[in-house]
């Protein structure tokens, strides 16, 4: 602490003048500091913000600020570290004529129904890990331990979470009349991600499983159809493949 003289300033001070010069200096120094504390807080807190955007930026669906895939992949880790003996269910998502929607109702209602469909999920069931890598589709997780119905196996578990994912699709048609006259749909399909089991086989299994529910969908649309639609679908359908398997001249 600098203590002000009488030689330092050339002119005796009263000891109390001294005292109250002494505080005012003692005064100043804080200030000061104290500026500079609250500079380096805002600067660290401005980093810190930095930083977690950049996270969010890595793990999140820039759209539905899901869990894209990197996101995804890190937390089901952290899950099965923490229940490395549970059964998980894994869910493949395709929503249906999704490309349809955006040419004819515009990107902003693509995007608002990407977003429904992500709080449809969640809302579904709270232990679900909802994940949305790219484009239409999602990925849902969820452990097999410790939920209703335990008289039920794994796989009728499986497909009663699918079943419950499906009904998301319907409520959403129910809601937006637009979409059910698009076509929309959700298909689903999924696989049990057992102890010692990796992941991308699973996935595997479980994208397989959505695409034979996505075909048995649309062999179902089609069968009820009217007769002369179906006749009309198949000649046109067989004239496309006769014209694309022309040389071309």
């Amino acid at each position: 602490m600098v203590i002000l003289s009488q030689e330092s300033s050339g002119v005796p001070l009263p000891p109390h003048d001294e005292i109250r010069a002494q505080l005012a200096y003692d005064r100043m120094t804080n200030d000061h500091l104290a500026q500079q504390v609250v500079s380096q807080s805002v600067q660290i807190v401005g980093q810190q913000e930095r930083i977690q955007g950049l996270e969010l930026q890595a793990t999140r669906n820039p759209v539905t600020h899901l869990y894209n895939e990197v996101g995804f992949n890190t937390r089901l880790d952290q899950i099965r570290e923490t229940l490395p003996n549970t059964p998980i269910a894994i869910i493949e998502v395709d929503l249906g004529n999704f490309k349809l929607i955006n040419d004819k109702l515009g990107h902003p209602v693509g995007d608002t129904v990407l977003r429904a469909v992500g709080a449809g999920f969640r809302e579904s069931d709270a232990e679900m890990l909802v994940g949305h890598p790219h484009g239409d589709e999602f990925r849902v997780a969820a452990p097999l331990e410790a939920r209703q119905n335990q008289e039920l196996s794994d796989e009728e578990r499986l497909q009663a979470m699918i079943n419950r994912l499906k009904v998301v699709g319907e409520m959403l048609k129910a809601q937006i009349p637009q979409l059910a006259a698009l076509g929309f749909s959700i298909s689903a399909g999924g696989a049990i991600l057992r102890p010692g089991m990796g992941l991308a086989e699973v996935i595997q299994e479980a994208d397989k499983a959505m695409y034979r529910d996505k075909h048995e969908y649309k062999e179902a649309i089609f069968k009820s159809l009217p007769l002369r639609q179906r006749i009309a679908h198949h000649v046109g359908t067989t004239l496309l493949k006769y014209s694309r398997a022309q040389p071309s001249r």
